[in-house]
């Protein structure tokens, strides 16, 4: 099997990888890319920019009912959740494309495919193997399937981000910042909320003053969380 010598090996192209080519490039040093994905990660492509996109739709819609409080009179607004769902993506689309010319800008060289460890500086890939003094391990993470009888009906908040078809009820496993985020703007579109923890509250990973300062604000109507809840 051919071999081929870079200074540094990066395997995976989302934000932690691509952080890394800012001082590769600043020191001269070759670099190989290992990306089998869209690159840029989670963040731009199914997780913060496009989560964005649908919670600013809902901030719009939670100005809309506060008008209200300043005597001024609106109309029921009326959401078009597939449009919302092909804006986003809209928005979303070129981004691959200009990561992978910033990363050809800082003389990285993309490879897209996933890479096996041969050794502790060897990986192989398409049928050659990269040898390089340094393996920067950045694969990131996938959504954790639920190890329980029907849990393959569910979806993921990558699936949310792709369905088109607004739901009548919704119910979230899970009281961290990505259901919290998620169901804000679930119920500003109307839809009947549930958030299930098996913590004793939700947002367990926050400090108690973050916690209060959030918890207490209403996301909407319609939403209701249950903490304590259990599953199996």
């Amino acid at each position: 099997m051919p071999a081929r010598s870079f200074d540094v090996v990066i395997l995976g192209g989302g934000n932690a990888g691509m952080g890394v080519t800012v001082a590769t490039r600043e020191a001269g040093v070759t670099v190989a890319m290992l990306e089998p994905d869209l690159l840029g990660g989670t963040c731009p492509n199914r997780g913060c920019m496009p989560k964005k996109v649908l919670v600013a739709a809902a901030h719009a819609l939670d100005e809309i009912e506060r008008a209200k409080a300043h005597h001024i009179t609106v109309g029921k607004p009326s959401l078009d959740w597939a449009a919302l769902i092909d804006r986003e993506k809209a928005m979303i689309a070129g981004i691959p494309a200009s990561l992978g010319e910033l990363m050809n800008r800082r003389g990285v060289e993309v490879i897209r495919d996933r890479g096996h460890f041969a050794g502790p500086n060897a990986v192989t890939v398409g049928g050659e193997t990269l040898e390089a003094k340094h393996v920067v391990i950045a694969t990131g993470s996938t959504p954790h399937r639920l190890p329980f009888p029907g849990a393959e009906l569910m979806i993921t908040s990558d699936d949310v981000l792709s369905e088109r078809r607004l739901p009548a009820s919704v119910v979230f496993v899970g009281g961290g910042v990505i259901a919290f985020e998620f169901s804000h703007v679930y119920a500003r579109a109307g839809v009947e909320v549930t958030i299930l923890e098996a913590l004793p509250r939700l947002l367990g990973t926050w400090t108690r003053m973050r916690w209060r300062s959030c918890a207490g604000r209403p996301s909407g109507s319609g939403s209701r969380s249950t903490p304590g809840s259990r599953f199996g």
